[in-house]
């Protein structure tokens, strides 16, 4: 967790640094090409840090509830839709092991019908390798407006490396879920 936190989220908040400060350059010179360019990197980051932010946000020490089965109200609300725990969290870790490269998956409560659904993301690179423009930023405003996050997790390419992606399945094997 201390190399997912050091390494990949503070990439995310480096290059969202990076990327703001660029752009106000630019629109101090009135440059809106510069301006255009530098959305996608914005949308991608901007969104990775808040996706991380949840993230980091979910996890708890034992001692405070963390690593604990659901209970109350969540896990009577995840017994109603998906029939248990273990069933959840297997429609989740499918969810999220079903995104090419990079991506999130989050366990939501609607604030309006007070429904738990499983939501997923994937970040994509074109061919190039460049960032296309990222629904990131907007999917997550949206999100937290109309949804309560209960569960976030990031599953990134370098996992899928792992021989017979075994260190994808021991991370989707392993998850809490914070208060409903």
């Amino acid at each position: 967790m201390e190399l997912h936190h050091k390494n990949h989220h503070n990439t995310y908040v480096n290059s969202f640094n990076d990327a703001t400060e660029k752009l106000s350059a630019a629109q101090s010179k009135s440059d809106i090409a510069a301006q255009i360019a530098l959305q996608p990197l914005i949308n991608f980051h901007g969104g990775g840090h808040l996706n991380h932010t949840l993230f980091w946000e979910n996890l708890a020490p034992k001692n405070q509830g963390g690593g604990e089965p659901p209970s109350g109200a969540l896990k009577k609300a995840i017994d109603d839709t998906y029939g248990g725990l273990e069933a959840m969290q297997t429609k989740f870790n499918t969810a999220l092991a079903g995104i090419q490269g990079s991506g999130w998956a989050w366990l939501v409560k609607d604030n309006q019908t007070g429904n738990i659904g499983i939501k997923t993301f994937a970040v994509s690179f074109t061919a190039e390798g460049s960032i296309p423009p990222s629904k990131g930023i907007l999917l997550m405003l949206l999100s937290m407006c109309r949804t309560k996050i209960l569960l976030s997790a990031n599953i990134y390419h370098c996992l899928g490396l792992m021989p017979g992606n075994m260190l994808i399945s021991m991370f989707l094997k392993s998850f809490c879920v914070s208060s409903y």
